[in-house]
């Protein structure tokens, strides 16, 4: 984190649900909703002990080589949870493909606070401030494209931080490029060329893990938000676990999927908060994360991520499955 900036958790709430939206807002997000197919693959069932990790394929030489450094995740300070999400799902995305396609893309890490900023005004946000829509999010990067943060031609905020701690940018450069009627015209022309990333809706526990085995990371949001965790015993395979504590909007990504050898089948949340906001998990080692049982994480469809605030995200618009994803790994 920046030491010039401090993290409150009540201002880095920026998904907004349904009641809280005006009807501009809400109309965007059923018109998208309506262009959107809904995610149906076979739900695997994982040898005892398997532990698909995606984050980890940012570890991987060929994506640390691509993109310059080793990904930890973004950090945010204000309500642009929408869009940090966003960007880390996206540089999951560009990892994931790097490893496993036959002619695959360079990796990338997002510019997101631009995919951010275009959001909001699409959804109907006016100015600057906090909040977005992940439904509205996902059209955004399908018809728009990302900004590449290290290849872009127009000069990019520098972070702050650039670490293991996570990679961070001012709190008010993140408020800049929230109003996004206000961009430099010329990052349009700079994303066309990564037009295209795909959403499915998932309605079900059920489809995230079907997405997170095919190397789909889950884009979500929720009323509420996992807050805290702690290491637990596992009775011999000890992790970092939480559950949804508090209520308030937040966006967040499912990332990997665990068939626990003695608690079943766990969930990795995945948030841009600071480090500390978990104990480290011994398990996966992904920054601020903690693991969720399949009950709790199915909470997220009674708690705001039903109504299609829940998405599968690919480069691939017909999701097909990818068994080198689970080679990796079995």
């Amino acid at each position: 984190m920046d030491p010039q900036d401090t993290f409150d958790p009540a201002e880095a709430l920026g998904w907004v649900p349904p009641e809280q939206r005006t009807q501009e807002q809400q109309d965007a997000h059923e018109a998208t909703l309506r262009t959107l197919p809904r995610l149906s693959l076979p739900v695997p069932e994982l040898p005892k002990g398997t532990m698909i990790v995606l984050p980890h394929f940012l570890k991987r030489p060929e994506v640390i080589e691509d993109i310059g450094f080793e990904f930890t995740g973004f950090g945010q300070y204000s309500g642009s949870c929408v869009g940090v999400s966003d960007g880390n799902a996206g540089a999951l995305v560009g990892a994931v493909q790097r490893c496993i396609e036959d002619a695959p893309k360079k990796a990338f890490l997002p510019f997101w606070p631009w995919n951010y900023g275009r959001s909001r005004a699409l959804a109907g946000f006016r100015g600057q401030g906090s909040g977005s829509l992940c439904s509205v999010m996902g059209k955004q990067n399908e018809n728009e494209g990302f900004v590449t943060w290290s290849e872009s031609a127009i000069a990019l905020p520098k972070f702050a931080v650039a670490d293991g701690r996570g990679f961070w940018i001012p709190k008010a450069t993140e408020l800049q490029f929230s109003d996004g009627a206000r961009l430099d015209p010329r990052f349009v022309e700079l994303a066309a060329p990564m037009k295209g990333m795909s959403r499915a809706v998932i309605e079900d526990i059920g489809q995230v893990r079907a997405s997170i085995v095919n190397g789909y990371p889950v884009n979500n949001g929720c009323d509420n938000y996992a807050g805290s965790g702690q290491v637990v015993s596992g009775a011999g395979s000890p992790y970092t676990k939480t559950r949804y504590t508090t209520a308030g909007g937040h966006a967040t990504n499912f990332v990997a999927v665990w068939n626990h050898p003695n608690d079943g089948y766990l969930y990795l949340y995945w948030n841009q908060w600071p480090t500390e906001t978990y104990p480290t998990d011994p398990a996966a080692g992904v920054r601020c994360s903690a693991w969720m049982t399949e009950a709790e994480a199915a909470k997220l469809f009674r708690t705001g991520g039903s109504g299609g605030e829940t998405f599968a995200m690919s480069n691939i618009p017909s999701f097909p499955l990818q068994p080198k994803v689970i080679d990796n790994y079995v």
